[in-house]
């Protein structure tokens, strides 16, 4: 055989042997991973089984106890979640208005569409109140917000707010009242309009009632006459 063959007949060799080498490494290779993954695997099967039967003893526990097991951890959950729920509950019917607490009354007059809204402390017969003590001591009043350190109450009144006024003669004097509705006036005071000094039309305007609204037109209409 000439030495060219021989030569080549060597390399188709070392190459056919190289590449059943490789091949058959990377099986191995790839065996030994495989064997070493379901080794792992079975180890940790075996751990979680041992773990469950040291806290359960399977070999005693059948289906219906498993059942009886399980449905006895949910009632314990739902015990639970229902004293939390008592908890949130009786922390929220508890709070009570501090020393510094402040009141909001809010006033709807029904009659002019007007509302008045007070801030002030609250009155100290109140402090520690809960929000069920208040509503009983305010009934007739919504409460709008209850916290430890603020209160909102509000109510709807069938009447004109407090800056409707109807500045009238009375018994010869001009004094000045509240309209709190047509058929109903609450007296404020009297004022200095010498009536003798005004014409017949001036005068039969005070008997019938001048309506105002505010204290600034109250003023102005005095200030006119006395002018």
């Amino acid at each position: 055989m000439p030495k060219y063959f021989e030569y080549v007949f060597l390399l188709l060799t070392f190459v056919v042997g190289t590449t059943i080498g490789l091949y058959s490494g990377t099986n191995f290779t790839q065996n030994i991973n495989e064997i070493a993954e379901s080794r792992i695997t079975r180890s940790v099967q075996d751990a979680v089984i041992a773990k469950i039967q040291e806290e359960y003893d399977l070999r005693k526990i059948d289906a219906k106890d498993s059942l009886e097991i399980f449905n006895s951890e949910i009632a314990n959950i739902e015990n639970r979640i229902k004293a939390n729920e008592d908890i949130i509950e009786v922390s929220v019917s508890e709070t009570k208005l501090s020393t510094s607490a402040e009141m909001v009354v809010k006033k709807n007059f029904s009659r002019c569409n007007h509302s008045e809204v007070n801030r002030m402390k609250i009155p100290a017969e109140i402090v520690n109140y809960t929000e069920d003590e208040v509503e009983e001591k305010y009934s007739g009043w919504t409460i709008e917000k209850f916290s430890a350190d603020e209160i909102v109450l509000s109510k709807d009144i069938d009447a004109n707010c407090t800056d409707h006024y109807v500045i009238k003669e009375t018994n010869g004097k001009v004094a000045v009242y509240n309209e709190i509705a047509e058929d109903k006036m609450n007296f404020v005071e009297h004022i200095d309009i010498d009536l003798t000094l005004l014409s017949d039309a001036e005068k039969e305007k005070f008997v019938d009632g001048i309506r105002v609204y505010g204290k600034e037109e109250v003023s102005s209409l005095i200030e006119d006459y006395n002018s």
